[in-house]
């Protein structure tokens, strides 16, 4: 992070200060009687008590316990039932110098008598009112404790003021929260911690109120919770009126709904829980017409909660964030009306008055604006922390490393009230959120409650939100349970034995929705608006749900599931028994699914749903690889999708065996010269010299994890390097026939040399590789904290630099790698010698896509009298889908066995086609180029770019023939046309196109672009980031050892911004199309982005062809419509008037200026020369004429043309895919 951002989130984000001098609260709260004796302080049961009568009979209360020895820091326990005598007799206890603990006499005696151990009690104050706990023996006595009932007292004697024996770091009160071993930590709070929390941290400054003005203040919440001290003692020392309501009222939203009507409630402060469970009780609805302010506090309120709640109340509504162990208030913020409506993400506010937050990393580092990190809370809300538990004290109390820097801040001001030394401190309170841009903060959820399912993080509020938006539904609870030990919520890091529960509420009383929703339709639902790893396995249907004392979700006392009843069968309206395998096919496939999807064998049922159990397009690439390694059949995608059951493809692959359709096996050649894959059309047009005049690289730069073991990181290095064989190679010419032709030679006894840099002469390492002569690969280091890799992009492309990293942190993790089945040097020999498209399937789907002429996609461009000038700078602009969005797009996709990837394909085609009146847009997809066993973890260049042509009436014209489209309603829907183009495309790109049948084709050079970027396929290796798909040791979060940075980030890890000008990037290839079509999915959400040539097209019309398309995503019923339809919807959605426009057909026909400058459009189109050796410059006037310059920069644009290097301007990899 640099200078600027840390000082503001450190300083600026934590401005909101107040400097006071010392107070306790029972003296300012004496001060406040005198000026209003006679003013109503509490209503308790219709009885009205003054600010007097409370003064004077906490006062008689004090005297009694200060005459029978009770001194400062002593805790006196309270076993109250909800009283205004609540109130009195914590008030004595701080006059008298000691402090309360609130025990709830619901308590089981062996707690009660914990605590009273605990504290060391000299005396027990007790007010009880009701029969079964007066008569209940467990209060008789406490092992020779006094037990003084306050019934029995006189409250008429000794109340007058007593003296203060207290200073403001002594202890006034203590509060229990639940431990993690069973034992309660008291945590002990003082004076100083409740006078910020109660006078200043609600503020702006010390001066304004965040709430502005009420005057009747709702008491409703449990003493031994530590909301009690903003119900019971925030109005008092504002001046306020108390309504406090008793056990009864307390549990009852019509005698709650009665108060507030009747007293004119204006505030109330609550947990949304208590709320959300009296929301459906009239009378308690129709009370908060009356109330001004409602603040939420201890959970984060849901977004269905708040929408619910503001149909009946115009109330202000706040959020209060914080925790015992910061008294309270940590930080607090207003909750928009229309953000509420609007879906808009709700922030926990700003921290208050004299409050700081954090939000920090691992290593105790403030994390950026927009990264998530643990909150950490320090200022003068920080209590002194555990009773009588050191260990957990240092343990969550840590020390403040941003103390010292503060404490400058405030030496500027003199009248700076004290600071003591437990304030130093910072409390790890467990909660993971970050910063906004305005400095407020967006909780995310809880590090013990943050859970991961199949590899996939799990926000269990969601899936709750989910379940409580089906119809009939009222309320749910979603936890994770460990199946081999379900007393616990999960804390075993074994993933297979995490399951999810859902808990739920049938909306009994809704007249009109008598029928009975079955678990089944539960799941159902759940399908269309979750991905499957998301899908509770247990359904169980609850009455209520349970609260503990404090008013919050008890987790405990929900009912345990049956897992022996369900692991093994699956719930319809009858359970379905589960079948195991049985064939030695299905053993194998078991096997298989179990390894790619994660999941132990034992839960895998035969009849299980490949998709079902979390599979994915990408993931069927893997399992067709195993499938091929070890049957030797070529089993595509679409065969996974179509029998995606392990019975069926079992059963097909037997049906393979007996026709003996075995895929194609790549030999090992064991060769050390092998071909340079060129275009084959192209071949005779190139060589060597003008693909080393190239500037063509891939780089990455990766910071290490700071307990890197540099000599076991540089054999892991040097292991990748001998692993692979074309890392090794040079490029030379070799004649064949009489022709020159591009080689490739293996080094066998190439070294690998890692380069040290220094931060000052880093930007060196980046240099022009000589193809003929030099390694293909470099590798350094900069002081052992970032690592350096660099790849001649002839060798290589941008998954393999992925691939390279990912194979060094598993050897340096201590995991073998299985051998390579190949060298690259056997996949290029092979390829090579490919004459035609090998499958028959693909073969026919290819030559019938270019049966019809192709033309290029005609979109409206600009319409100008002047010139038009060539660029290829590009313009992008891009959008987020929404969570909402993504998961339904995925669970589309799995419904109906869809690839994403198509998906967005024919959606872009399908709005190119409105905008050009063209039914076969024709485009240029980028292919992976990984289709088998063989290649899935080879190191070469082997992306392709492949021409396709997108049919939009490809259903119409084949309504007969296919039988997978659905037939109950019109062929040429857009799902349809996506299922159609799934089979298509992916039949191709599954299968290897060899290039002279692309060059047989004569097709003219596309003018669009479409790519898809997988999460998974590159996003195995940084270290901080949670990877999607735990499929295998590839993504274990915890061996990850890099981060991807870019340059600039480098220099400000070392604070050396000013050397950022140094660093000359190097210009990457820019592509000869118009339009760019790029998807990248990341792990919540897919960023959809255009960029095109600002030249051509003007910029309000990509603006509406990204509309079209952002339009066409977010419903998901838009792809149930005919295409003509979506035309209908496109148009009345389209801003942009094309009659500004021409065709871009006339484009060849308009005048085009090309820039005079040679050097110049070339560095941006095609090559960066090496301006350190002017006898390498081919294109110079004296060496090559005027046409021989145009030849060859022509073929070299050929070339990359077909090759795809488009090199990305925004990635830190510089990745040319």
């Amino acid at each position: 992070m640099g200078v600027i951002n840390n000082k503001k989130i450190l300083f600026d984000f934590n401005n909101n200060k107040y400097s006071y001098f010392s107070k306790l609260y029972h003296l300012e709260f004496n001060k406040l009687v005198k000026d209003n004796p006679d003013k109503i302080a509490v209503i308790f049961e219709d009885n009205f008590f003054t600010y007097q009568q409370i003064d004077e009979k906490s006062n008689s209360l004090a005297h009694f316990l200060r005459n029978y020895g009770v001194n400062r820091n002593d805790i006196v326990p309270l076993i109250f039932e909800k009283s205004v005598y609540s109130i009195i007799a914590s008030l004595a206890v701080m006059k008298a110098g000691a402090a309360f603990i609130f025990i709830d006499p619901e308590y089981p005696k062996s707690r009660i008598q914990f605590i009273v151990n605990e504290v060391k009690a000299k005396i027990i104050l007790k007010y009880l009112y009701t029969s079964e706990n007066i008569e209940n023996e467990k209060f008789s006595d406490f092992d020779s404790v006094n037990i003084y009932d306050i019934k029995g007292h006189n409250f008429d004697e000794n109340i007058k003021e007593i003296n203060n024996i207290n200073e403001s770091n002594d202890i006034c009160c203590s509060f229990l929260t639940s431990g993690t071993t069973g034992r309660p930590k008291a945590v002990l709070i003082t004076h100083d911690n409740i006078i910020n929390f109660l006078l200043f941290s609600l503020t702006y400054n010390g001066t304004e109120s965040i709430y502005g003005s009420y005057n009747y203040i709702l008491g409703f919440a449990k003493e031994t919770f530590i909301l009690s001290l903003m119900d019971m003692f925030y109005p008092l020392i504002h001046g306020k009126t108390l309504i406090l309501c008793n056990n009864e009222q307390y549990n009852n939203p019509k005698l709650l709904g009665d108060i507030i009507n009747r007293y004119k409630i204006d505030f109330i402060f609550s947990t949304h829980t208590r709320i959300e469970n009296y929301l459906y009780n009239e009378s308690f609805r129709n009370s908060l017409n009356n109330v001004k302010i409602f603040t939420f506090c201890g959970e984060k309120p849901s977004a269905k909660f708040l929408k619910n709640l503001i149909k009946y109340t115009k109330a202000n509504i706040y959020i209060d964030y914080g925790c015992t162990e910061s008294t309270g208030t940590a930080s607090v913020g207003s909750i928009n009306r229309e953000d509420i409506i609007n879906d808009k993400p709700i922030t926990i506010g700003k921290p208050g008055c004299n409050i700081n937050i954090y939000i920090l990393n691992e290593k105790l580092e403030p994390v950026d604006i927009g990264e998530e990190g643990e909150i950490y809370i320090s200022g003068h809300g920080i209590s002194k922390g555990y009773h009588n538990q050191e260990n957990l004290q240092n343990k969550y109390f840590i020390d403040c490393p941003f103390f010292s820097s503060q404490n400058e801040e405030k030496e500027k001001n003199k009248n700076c009230s004290n600071r003591f030394e437990y304030q130093n401190k910072m409390y790890k309170t467990g909660d993971i959120a970050k910063w906004t841009e305005k400095g407020e903060i967006i909780y995310i959820g809880r590090t013990d409650f943050q859970v991961k399912i199949r590899g996939q993080r799990v926000e269990l509020e969601e899936i709750e939100r989910c379940v409580k938006e089906i119809e009939g539904i009222n309320n749910s609870v979603v936890l994770i349970k460990n199946i081999e030990n379900k007393n616990e919520i999960e804390k075993d890091n074994n993933e297979a034995n995490k399951c999810l529960v859902c808990y739920y509420i049938r909306n009994k009383n809704d007249k009109n929705n008598e029928k009975i929703i079955s678990k089944k339709e539960i799941r159902d639902k759940l399908r269309e608006t979750l991905p499957s790893y998301m899908i509770p396995n247990f359904f169980i249907e609850i009455d209520d749900i349970p609260v503990d004392y404090n008013g919050k979700l008890d987790r405990f006392a929900l009912p345990e599931p049956n897992f022996n009843e369900v692991i093994h069968k699956k719930e319809g309206n009858e359970f379905e028994d589960f079948i195991p395998v049985s064939t030695d096919t299905e053993k194998i496939i078991l096997k298989i699914f179990s390894k790619v999807l994660n999941k132990k064998e034992e839960y895998i049922s035969k009849m299980d749903d490949f998709y079902d159990l979390g599979g994915n397009s990408l993931m069927a690439t893997r399992i067709s690889a195993e499938i091929e390694k070890l049957f030797y059949i070529k089993i595509s995608i679409i065969d996974i999708l179509k029998y995606s059951t392990i019975s069926s493809i079992s059963q097909f692959i037997d049906k393979m065996k007996i026709t003996n359709e075995k895929s194609s096996i790549i030999k090992r050649y064991n060769k050390k010269e092998f071909p340079f894959l060129i275009p084959s059309d192209d071949k005779d047009k190139f060589n060597l010299n003008i693909l080393n005049s190239v500037r063509n690289d891939i780089h990455i730069f990766c910071k290490l994890k700071e307990d890197i073991n540099i000599e076991k990181l540089i054999k892991a290095i040097q292991e990748v390097f001998n692993r692979h064989e074309i890392l090794k190679s040079v490029l030379f010419e070799k004649k064949i026939n009489g022709k020159n032709h591009i080689y490739c030679r293996v080094i066998e006894d190439a070294q690998l040399v890692i380069e040290k840099y220094t931060i000052e002469n880093f930007h060196t390492f980046l240099r022009k590789f000589d193809i003929t002569k030099d390694l293909l690969i470099r590798v350094g280091l900069i002081d052992d904290k970032v690592l350096l890799l660099d790849m001649e992009h002839s060798i290589c492309d941008g998954f393999s630099v992925d691939e390279f990293i990912y194979e060094m942190t598993e050897i340096y993790n201590g995991i073998k790698l299985e051998p390579l089945p190949i060298q690259y040097s056997d996949y290029a020999i092979s390829f090579n010698s490919m004459d035609e498209i090998e499958n028959l399937e693909t073969r026919k789907y290819y030559e019938e896509m270019f049966s019809k002429p192709v033309e290029l996609i005609n979109l409206p461009i600009k319409k100008s009298d002047k010139e038009i000038k060539l660029s290829f700078e590009y313009e992008v602009l891009n959008y987020k889908t929404s969570i909402k969005t993504f998961n339904s797009i995925n669970e589309l996709s799995k419904k109906y066995k869809l690839s994403q990837s198509v998906l967005f394909l024919v959606i872009y085609g399908v709005v190119l086609s409105y905008y050009t009146g063209q039914k076969r847009i024709y485009s240029s997809i980028i292919n992976f180029g990984r289709t088998n066993y063989y290649t899935k973890n080879l190191i070469g260049f082997m992306v392709k770019v492949l021409p396709i042509v997108l049919d939009i009436d490809y259903n119409k014209n084949h309504e007969n023939k296919d039988k997978n489209l659905n037939q109950s309603s019109s062929t040429n829907t857009l799902i349809n046309l996506i299922k159609s183009q799934t089979k298509i495309i992916l039949n191709i790109i599954s299968n290897e196109i060899p290039y002279n049948t692309i060059g047989k084709l004569n097709l003219p050079v596309t003018n669009s672009l479409y790519k898809y970027d997988p999460y998974d396929m590159f996003n195995r290796i940084n270290y901080n980031e949670d990877n999607k798909n735990n499929n295998s040791s590839k993504n274990i979060e915890n061996k990850n050892i890099t981060k991807i940075v870019n340059y600039k980030e480098i220099y400000e890890m070392y604070r050396r911004e000013d050397l950022i000008n140094s660093f000359i990037e190097p210009k990457g290839f820019e592509s000869h199309y118009n339009i760019r079509f790029l998807i990248t999915e990341n792990i919540d959400n897919y960023k959809v982005e255009l960029s095109y040539n600002p030249n051509i097209y003007d910029d309000n019309l990509i603006k509406d062809i990204l509309n079209s398309i952002k339009i066409i995503l977010e419903n998901k019923e838009n792809f149930e419509k005919n295409i003509e339809d979506i035309y209908e919807l496109i148009d009345k959605n389209t801003k942009y008037n094309i009659s500004n426009c021409e065709n871009e057909s006339e484009l060849e026909n308009s005048k085009i200026k090309e820039d005079s400058n040679f050097e110049k459009v070339d560095n941006n189109i095609i090559f960066i020369k090496d301006n350190n050796d002017n006898n390498n410059d081919l294109f110079s006037e004296n060496k090559k004429t005027s046409q021989e310059n145009k030849t060859i920069k022509n073929n070299i644009k050929n070339i990359i043309k077909h090759l795809g290097w488009i090199k990305s301007k925004n990635d830190n990899r510089n990745n040319i895919e």
